[in-house]
């Protein structure tokens, strides 16, 4: 239901004009208006709310043809419903009251403290603890497209930029981005609706506009400043600061959290490509289950949420420079060769909440009383640990996280010598200040708190002077504190009793004292509640001046404690420090998969080398039977490069690893049934794109490239793509397939070499070896993993004929098969070989019972 139209605005209370004035400024959201204990919500609001939170809809006006739909829900819990109005697609405009009622004239004013968007969450239990949660903002410069992205939970600024709309969509899917900005021009784009196929809860939000000149001081970090002058271009400057001006409009506070800006230009990263992301399964995996079986569920041994999201950062962006890698590899080296230095600061770091997010709730106000302790005792943690492991850090690298880590004990101090132990979630209710910090404070405690055992005095001392033994002081909202006569002794009440009210058998007085008493103890509350807010803000302050401090502090906590998981995971898993060369090598010795040697399986993990250079070929060709492991090889390949680039050891007894500058794989089938894409032509466009982009530092996977079309199209697409990449590209591949055809090209390219994951057969059976060995597999095995997948036995009886036929390149092969006879009569294969004759070739008899054996005798005499 729409608002009121002007007639009926005349009819409206004031407090609906209010609401609808107000309104009128967040038409986009969902408008929490504040009375008294609930946030309401009416007209189309309240409609709309209560379907997705199924509270009840009522109306204010039942009776009156112009009545309001109304629903609302308790301020103190109202967090869970925001969370579920957010998750539905929608944005949470919170509205206070922003005067004392008391003071007010006329009715209360009312604001808009804030407005809560996906994309611009900060409480705790509404993100989860070890993933980013972005805003993002897009722009076009021709076919180029400029991205910003902020996560104004930690602080953390994103600034790419990207050739194609296709680029820039594998980044924001990537990051799993909760909210784009974009301008009203640009809705009608590709990229739009990709987005929201890609990222079903993506909300769509408009650009609102730049930000006034101004400095930025006071408003942001230092660090940011510092970090925006070296943004490149109006169009991506413009981005940024509409991008910020969106979340400072919406939070209605600075953003001095923010980090310095994040670049990604050119080629400053190792490039993977959504698809990569995707194939190798780096933090989600194929099987919707969030993390559970990626490369970061094996790497994850971070004690903190700091270094759980630090962690997904270097998986999302592994190092190019040899320098930078080496700086991370020798802090491994240092933890893992002293244990009890490596266990002392994990142990250390278990101690410590998530300070990033603690400092986005302070700069954005929403921190509370709990926060803060929590910040003074994980940064008093964190200081221990510092001092404690100080000196021991040699490593150039992990010397830098704590060379100038500040000094926060004055800060520690104060904060937890000021704040109660146990705290309330609210600010304005009071029980946060400790005994002693404020004698005001102290004394108007001590009126509230013994205000009962004032009135019980007062009352034995007026029953003793007024000789009325009935005589009680009570208290209600209402009055206030009164004083009870029954009749019986009215003729005893004294002159100085001022009566306030009759009632059933009784009266009820005041007295100045007593009156005097009540404004004392009901103020004090109010001042006690006041007085309190007061100081927490002080010490809100206090950390907010801070901020910049403890931000690089956070910052440097949670790459310890990647650096400190990714050295433990080395340790429990015996992985090796990989040496980076220039040279364009690939040698791994006794390498493993690093996901899969984690996983609980009855199959025995089975390593395998791999050495590709100039000498042994730069492209192989991988053959061998389906569920034999070929893909098992390449990706663990790709994943140990991955691996190294970040920094960490990995998974083999030695490497010897060229620097990759793009890492890009092709494997699986799928299609895009929405863009009207079949398999084969989502193959072909994914194999475009490695082609187009990749270079001859670039490492690529390519998993039976030509399998969606007939053989001989199928067979010539693989040819021609192998011998590309052999022959133009030059770069390290490796290129599985089922066309044994394909090992020819080893004997016309000295780049090419044939390789296989052999199997071996036995008892009329095959064994998965799991290992690659030079050589091009002869078989496919095809019909025989049709067997262990469960086929009935006469359909591959017949498949093996069929293949017999086939593989004797007769003409008119098919054609001749004609349909499969319906009968035991012999086939049109009688010359060949009888079918009982098959029959008795494939039976096991060692495998048969006495009584299985002879009712099989019986049967075959039947078909005779």
């Amino acid at each position: 239901m729409a608002g009121p139209g002007p007639a009926a605005l005349e009819n409206l209370t004031p407090m609906l004009r209010q609401y609808l004035e107000i309104k009128q400024q967040h038409q986009d959201s969902i408008l929490f208006f504040r009375l008294g204990d609930f946030y309401e919500m009416f007209f189309e609001d309240a409609v709309k709310a209560s379907e997705i939170l199924e509270i009840t809809l009522t109306s204010r006006n039942k009776n009156s043809e112009e009545a309001v739909p109304l629903c609302g829900v308790p301020y103190h819990s109202a967090a869970g419903y925001i969370r579920k109005l957010i998750e539905s697609g929608n944005k949470v405009a919170i509205c206070e009251q922003v005067e004392d009622p008391k003071a007010a004239k006329g009715i209360v004013r009312r604001e808009v403290i804030r407005v809560i968007t996906p994309g611009l969450l900060v409480e705790e239990d509404s993100l989860s603890s070890s993933e980013p949660n972005y805003l993002a903002a897009l722009d076009w410069e021709g076919e180029q497209v400029h991205v910003a992205m902020v996560d104004i939970s930690t602080g953390e600024v994103f600034l790419g930029l990207y050739d194609s709309e296709e680029l820039a969509l594998q980044e924001l899917t990537k990051h799993g981005v909760k909210e784009i900005l974009i301008a009203p021009a640009d809705l009608q784009r590709p990229l739009v609706p990709k987005a929201k196929s890609l990222l079903p809860k993506l909300l769509i939000s408009h650009v609102l506009a730049e930000l006034p000149n101004e400095d930025g001081k006071g408003v942001f970090s230092e660090a940011f400043l510092k970090s925006r002058a070296k943004v490149e271009g109006p169009a991506a400057l413009g981005l940024l600061d509409r991008l910020l001006n969106y979340a400072r409009s919406t939070q209605k506070a600075p953003l001095k959290h923010l980090s310095e800006i994040h670049f990604v230009r050119g080629r400053q990263y190792l490039g993977m490509d959504g698809r990569t992301f995707r194939h190798l399964e780096l933090t989600q995996n194929s099987r919707g289950e969030g993390s559970r079986h990626t490369l970061y569920w094996a790497l994850n041994q971070t004690q903190t949420a700091m270094g759980a999201r630090r962690l997904k950062k270097w998986i999302h962006y592994p190092l190019l420079d040899p320098a930078a890698i080496r700086l991370r590899q020798e802090a491994l080296a240092e933890l893992l060769a002293a244990p009890e230095l490596l266990v002392g600061v994990q142990e250390g770091l278990k101690k410590l909440q998530d300070v990033e997010r603690m400092l986005g709730k302070l700069s954005l106000g929403t921190v509370n009383a709990r926060d803060l302790r929590g910040l003074a005792l994980s940064l008093e943690a964190a200081q221990a640990l510092v001092d404690q492991y100080r000196s021991s850090f040699s490593s150039e690298f992990l010397h830098g996280l704590v060379e100038d880590y500040p000094d926060f004990s004055e800060l520690c101090r104060n904060l937890l010598s000021c704040l109660q132990a146990e705290l309330p979630l609210t600010i304005r209710e009071g029980g946060m200040i400790a005994e002693g910090v404020s004698a005001e404070l102290d004394e108007l405690r001590a009126i509230s708190r013994d205000g009962k055992s004032f009135i019980a005095a007062m009352e034995e001392g007026e029953r003793k002077r007024t000789k009325i033994p009935s005589l009680k002081i009570r208290y209600n909202k209402v009055f206030g504190y009164y004083i009870e006569i029954t009749n019986t002794h009215r003729d005893l009440v004294p002159a100085d009793y001022i009566r306030k009210q009759t009632v059933a058998n009784a009266e009820r007085y005041i007295t100045s004292q007593l009156k005097e008493y009540e404004n004392k103890v009901l103020g004090a509350e109010e001042r006690i509640k006041a007085l309190e807010y007061e100081l927490f803000c002080r010490l809100r302050e206090a950390c907010g001046a801070e901020i910049e401090a403890i931000r690089q502090a956070a910052q440097a906590l949670g790459t310890l404690d990647v650096v400190a998981a990714l050295a433990r995971v080395a340790r429990e898993h015996r992985y090796v420090r990989p040496e980076l060369v220039e040279e364009k090598i690939l040698d791994l010795k006794d390498a493993r998969h690093p996901v899969l040697e984690q996983m609980r399986s009855e199959e025995r993990f089975i390593p395998n080398d791999l050495k590709m250079d100039e000498e042994t070929g730069t492209l192989f060709l991988i053959t061998g039977p389906n569920m034999a492991g070929k893909s098992t090889v390449m990706r663990q390949a790709a994943l140990i490069v991955l691996l190294a680039q970040m920094g960490s050891y990995v998974p083999a007894s030695a490497a010897k690893i060229g620097i990759v500058d793009q890492l890009f794989t092709r494997i699986g089938a799928s299609d895009d049934l929405s863009q009207g894409q079949s398999t084969f032509m989502v193959e072909m466009l994914e194999t475009a794109g490695i082609l187009a982009a990749a270079t001859e530092r670039s490492f690529i996977v390519l998993d039976e490239i030509g399998r969606g079309t007939s053989t001989y199209d199928g067979m010539s697409i693989a040819w021609a793509v192998a011998e590309h990449v052999a022959k133009e590209l030059r770069c390290r591949a490796l290129f599985a397939t089922h066309y044994h055809e394909l090992t020819d090209l080893a004997e016309q390219v000295k780049s090419v070499a044939n390789y296989q994951v052999a199997v071996k057969e036995w008892n009329q059976q095959i064994l998965f070896l799991r290992k690659l060995l030079p050589g091009g597999a002869s078989r496919s095995y095809g019909i025989e993993v049709a067997r262990l997948a469960g086929l009935p036995e006469s359909l591959l009886t017949r498949a093996r004929e069929v293949l017999r036929r086939l593989e004797s390149a007769e003409d008119g092969a098919l054609e001749k098969l004609g349909p499969r006879p319906e009968s035991p009569q012999m086939g049109l294969f009688a010359a060949r070989e009888d079918p009982i004759r098959a029959e008795l070739r494939d039976l096991q008899p060692e495998l048969l019972s006495p009584i299985e054996a002879l009712n099989y005798l019986f049967e075959l005499k039947k078909k005779v």
